[in-house]
């Protein structure tokens, strides 16, 4: 018996296992994808949970009002800056006021404000925001500042003024390049589904966002699942603090 026989194979055989294993890849790397986008998701509602709690200590302690979207004609701030020492991140009033938090100032807050499904890069030096408060639509012909959603610029409504706590939302993803945290503008604030959908397909896949409610669950919806009897344009349901509408 010749122990020193050598195994070989056909370059068919190789050809076929190589056809195997090409296509187990096909089968296994959708999956894979599937899950890693999944295990995202979770950490997008992980943080939108911690955002929630933080704004719950902020109504706390300031008479039952939710922060407003942003001060950007006053001190500068956005909500963000406003949230950021009830998640253990203290900000000076000087670092509030800029008109984002420059990365050259390691203030950080990059795993805190961004969802891992925003791959966008900063159109400049600063830390990137994925997410961005509900203001909702003008609900006064000609422009009367009595917004749908839960704050504005320079404004809010308290949490009793809430009528439906489970079915109102105060913040979702707003994934843009220009989204930066602590930026006080008009990319602090969310006005319909057409705004945020003009902007990503969804980042969670089938054109799904996340959602914070001012109960403080969150939930991964299809963008137009919740409109009440308004439209894309000028929703109701979640986007509103008004119940059954």
């Amino acid at each position: 018996m010749n122990k020193n026989k050598q195994v070989t194979f056909t370059l068919i055989e190789l050809l076929l296992v190589v056809a195997i294993i090409g296509i187990l890849a096909s089968l296994l790397l959708p999956v894979l994808g599937k899950a890693r986008k999944q295990s995202r998701t979770a950490v997008c509602i992980n943080q939108l949970k911690s955002l929630g709690l933080a704004i719950s200590l902020y109504t706390d302690d300031n008479d039952d009002y939710y922060p407003p979207v942003d001060e950007k004609l006053e001190s500068g701030h956005a909500w963000d800056d406003k949230v950021s020492i009830y998640l253990g991140r203290p900000l000076s009033n000087t670092l509030m006021a800029k008109y984002g938090i420059p990365t050259s100032d390691n203030a950080g807050g990059e795993k805190l404000f961004r969802c891992p499904n925003d791959e966008l890069p900063a159109a400049g030096d600063f830390y990137r925001r994925t997410y961005a408060m509900i203001r909702g639509e003008d609900m006064i012909p000609g422009g009367g500042q009595d917004f749908g959603g839960v704050a504005w610029r320079n404004g809010s409504r308290t949490t009793t003024a809430v009528e439906d706590t489970a079915g109102t939302a105060m913040i979702s993803e707003y994934p843009l390049t220009a989204n930066y945290i602590g930026r006080a503008n008009n990319y602090s604030h969310l006005e319909n589904p057409e705004e945020q959908i003009s902007e990503s397909s969804g980042l969670h896949g089938n054109y799904k966002f996340t959602y914070l409610f001012t109960d403080g669950h969150v939930q991964n919806l299809h963008i137009y699942s919740n409109l009440g009897n308004g439209t894309p344009t000028s929703p109701a349901g979640i986007w509103t603090y008004i119940a059954n509408d």
